[in-house]
């Protein structure tokens, strides 16, 4: 006669119940992954700076190429480093890597010195509004403007 299994479990019998274990990921494959997602928005955000750019210009008659060069200079950055990116991907090398970071560098340095520079222009705008504005601020404007 045959022996038919046992579905049940021996209530002795040691259970396992962690689940199994994912691989663990090396850092380069968490750097591989960051790259990959931020890739696509680099793109998106380099095209944006140069739309702008080129709008700027377009509605301000040309006049707005004083100061858009700023974005389309940023723009190109992003575009820059999001090819290299992608290069990165496809091979794997190094120098790809290195001008990835390259552009991401040059990216945040050109902003933090517009930002630097803008601050610095705020303060100067704010201590002449304050200083035209007591200057004007015991003057009789009820007779009209007399100079």
């Amino acid at each position: 006669m045959e022996q038919q299994p046992n579905y049940y479990q021996d209530p002795n019998q040691q259970q396992n119940y962690y689940p199994p274990q994912q691989p663990q990921m090396t850092w380069e494959n968490v750097i591989n992954d960051h790259i990959a997602k931020t890739r696509g928005w680099m793109m998106f955000m380099g095209v944006f700076f140069i739309i702008y750019a080129a709008l700027t210009t377009i509605v301000s008659f040309g006049v707005g190429i004083i100061v858009a060069w700023i974005p389309f200079i940023l723009g190109l950055f992003l575009i820059n480093g999001a090819n290299r990116a992608k290069s990165f991907l496809m091979t794997g090398s190094q120098s790809d890597l290195a001008d990835y970071h390259k552009q991401v560098k040059n990216f945040f340095l050109t902003s933090g010195i517009l930002m630097i520079v803008s601050l610095a222009l705020m303060v100067i705008a704010i201590i002449i509004a304050l200083a035209v504005g007591l200057n004007y601020s015991n003057m009789n404007f009820s007779r009209g403007f007399n100079f």
